[in-house]
């Protein structure tokens, strides 16, 4: 952890504990991937929430929550 963070005042686990938590959590989102992956180039209704971090693409969520990135079209934010 960072020092001065609260992460760096508890108790650290050993680090064969993080690293099979850590492999066991990215199965978890590597998983996610394919549920999703029928959705890339489908048109999909979703709500635009937020400009990306690089400061140009747009953030929005489908109806059932999946995060998507949305290059920015006229219309499509704010009202």
């Amino acid at each position: 952890p960072r020092p001065g963070t609260p992460a760096a005042r508890m108790k650290q686990l050993a680090s064969e504990v993080v690293k099979a938590r850590s492999r066991e959590l990215s199965a978890v989102v590597d998983s996610w991937a394919s549920c999703c992956q029928s959705m890339v180039g489908s048109s999909q209704r979703v709500c635009v929430v937020d400009v990306a971090a690089d400061g140009h693409k747009l953030v929005g969520h489908s109806k059932n929550y999946v995060q998507v990135l949305l290059e920015p079209e006229p219309g499509l934010q704010g009202a």
